[in-house]
């Protein structure tokens, strides 16, 4: 019994540790895996950015080091993962913008910083018209359009007699200050030329020194003083409906009636309101005013003959101005209206003056030879 069991302890030993010792054996001649811990320099960034209006390239500036996670925010509520992303903002503002970079380490790090958005925008300006032209005066309006994104500080009118394209540096200025957008500003012109043209227009300056222009327009200088003394002028530029006001502050003001009517080409076919009247029924009425009765008058006017009239027709007979009762004709102290001369399509123009009762005058005073 013992040499069976002695036997079975054997076979045992033979069948299980020797292959185990083989295993061990066999096992030991090569080495077991080893894990190999990256080596992570310490993360160190900058964030660069590109503005242009309100798009944004951002990139970073970065050391060697590999990142296994980008994550921007853009300041207001935008997101990217990308390494160098572009963004564009709704509206011009400052920002805090961040980026959490993640290293193969798992090591991680937040930069921020701040970025002004600025959306640039082009301010315009537009040129008005002008009013009491004088020998050496005339007012001339500048109408401020869009200040621009920055706002612009520098604005007014170029004029000049000489340059028909007049520009900062190369024509007279007059500066502005503390106009609001779409508001107009009246500017009074001193020292000017007598009796020539000058040609005029608003301008303004961005915030990178650039300069921009309204229409050119152009005014004539008298050759003498108009004002000192008017008594009544009208513009009808500046009207609407049937009254018309008189701008030379006597409150001469004039009603539209029967037909008459305002136009807008003037003279030489210019963009301004004129007064069309036939000659027959239409008329400007100014009621009767101290201020019309000097002893000294002058009336200044143009106008212009329909074209296809027959000028040869001796019944051509156009009432220019006369100063009367409408209705009755009572209070006649002066007149002028044009007629044919009936040869050469000549016209003559006729003006009359009578005298006050009691008047140094004993007789009425006729003018006649004008031709038109």
């Amino acid at each position: 019994m013992e040499k069976h069991l002695r036997g079975i302890t054997i076979s045992f030993l033979k069948l299980c540790l020797f292959p185990l010792i083989l295993l061990v054996v066999s096992c030991g001649k090569d080495k077991f895996p080893q894990r190999i811990f990256p080596k992570c320099e310490p993360i160190t960034a900058q964030i660069a950015a590109a503005t242009n209006q309100l798009k944004v390239d951002y990139s970073l500036n970065v050391n060697a080091a590999d990142f296994d996670k980008v994550e921007w925010s853009f300041g207001d509520g935008g997101t990217a993962s990308t390494f160098n992303p572009s963004y564009t903002y709704k509206e011009a503002k400052t920002v805090q913008v961040s980026v959490k970079l993640t290293n193969k380490c798992g090591e991680q790090a937040t930069i921020t910083r701040s970025v002004t958005v600025v959306q640039d925008v082009v301010p315009s300006v537009a040129t008005g018209s002008s009013s009491r032209v004088n020998n050496t005066t005339a007012n001339v309006t500048f109408q401020l359009l869009n200040v621009g994104l920055p706002a612009a500080t520098q604005y007014g009118i170029c004029y000049s007699y000489i340059n028909s394209s007049p520009q900062v540096g190369t024509a007279d200025t007059k500066s502005l200050s503390s106009v609001s957008a779409g508001d107009s500003a009246v500017i009074a012109l001193s020292n000017l030329t007598p009796g020539v043209s000058y040609y005029y227009c608003s301008y303004i300056m961005d915030s990178n020194g650039k300069y921009h222009y309204g229409e050119i327009k152009k005014f004539e200088t008298t050759s003498a003083d108009i004002w000192t003394g008017l008594v009544a002028y009208y513009d009808f530029n500046t009207d609407t409906g049937t009254q018309i006001k008189d701008l030379s502050g006597k409150n001469n003001t004039g009603t539209l009636k029967i037909g008459a009517d305002i136009i807008t080409t003037g003279r030489n076919n210019k963009t301004e309101k004129v007064l069309r009247l036939d000659g027959e029924s239409g008329y400007l009425d100014v009621n009767d005013h101290e201020s019309l009765r000097p002893n000294k008058l002058s009336i200044s006017l143009w106008f212009r003959i329909p074209e296809g009239l027959d000028t040869s027709s001796t019944a051509l007979n156009k009432q220019l101005y006369y100063k009367s009762d409408f209705t009755t004709a009572e209070f006649e102290l002066y007149s002028a209206w044009i007629k044919s001369e009936g040869r050469d399509h000549n016209l003559r123009i006729h003006a009359d003056v009578k005298p006050q009762i009691n008047n140094d005058c004993s007789k009425s005073v006729v003018w006649g030879g004008l031709m038109a």
